[in-house]
């Protein structure tokens, strides 16, 4: 079960707790004026009181979903697992070293008129050299209708990517010397979802190199066997940044 149908499902508990209690209440508001006011107030604080209790050990609640696979994920590469206090879970990032490069995979929510998911955000910021920058996502159906038009973005001569991903950038030929990299490329296609380039940081004067999911698959990654392979593409793409004199 994905977070979002988690969280709708918990939600819907709530509220079904919420009903009950505020008929109760209301059931009783007659006896309790019919006692006075003093006992109407201790017994309304008394109730509020549990239903605070009772949200705040839920949204308390130490434990995260993804926390012990996240740990077994630091322990492999070398990373450090921080544990934050969020509303209204505690969650953790985990935080690795390479070189000069930090690459931090955090929990991002997204809240929307109709929606609230978390999904998995990786950053790693650095100065750039030049200003280039890039970006590469899966190609929706307007993306392939664009490109039978001829309105492709970049082309950067391998099928496999140019048929299936749209790719944007400011220096084509860096663009196709960073995806000339075969490991770049197969950590890439080897996701389901993905979302991946440079853009600015909030960091004065930094960029950062980024990985996000599109908005109809978000969710927190909680499989290490496609954790390490972002860690690596992060890495390589960091490292071949560097050799053309991007970062």
């Amino acid at each position: 079960m994905d977070d979002f149908q988690e969280w709708k499902n918990k939600w819907n508990r709530y509220l079904i707790v919420f009903l009950v209690v505020f008929m109760f209440l209301g059931a009783t508001v007659s006896l309790a004026e019919a006692l006075g006011s003093v006992f109407s107030g201790a017994f309304f604080g008394a109730v509020f009181a549990v239903i605070i209790w009772f949200l705040l050990k839920e949204f308390n609640d130490p434990r995260i979903a993804y926390e012990e696979i996240w740990r077994q994920f630091c322990s492999e590469i070398g990373a450090e697992l921080v544990i934050e206090k969020s509303f209204p879970r505690k969650r953790c990032k985990a935080v690795a070293k390479t070189k000069d490069w930090t690459i931090t995979f955090d929990v991002y929510a997204l809240i929307s008129s109709d929606a609230f998911t978390t999904c998995t955000l990786i950053r790693a910021p650095f100065v750039s050299k030049d200003g280039f920058w890039f970006k590469i996502y899966q190609s929706g159906l307007f993306s392939k209708i664009k490109r039978l038009l001829g309105m492709q973005d970049i082309e950067v001569g391998y099928p496999s990517l140019d048929l299936n991903f749209t790719i944007k950038g400011n220096d084509k030929s860096k663009v196709r010397e960073l995806f000339a990299d075969t490991r770049i490329r197969q950590f890439i296609q080897a996701q389901p979802s993905i979302v991946f380039g440079i853009r600015t940081s909030s960091s004065i004067g930094m960029v950062e190199l980024y990985f996000g999911q599109h908005e109809n698959n978000m969710h927190i990654i909680e499989h290490i066997k496609r954790l390490k392979p972002l860690y690596e593409l992060f890495t390589e793409t960091l490292n071949k940044l560097h050799h053309i004199g991007s970062a």
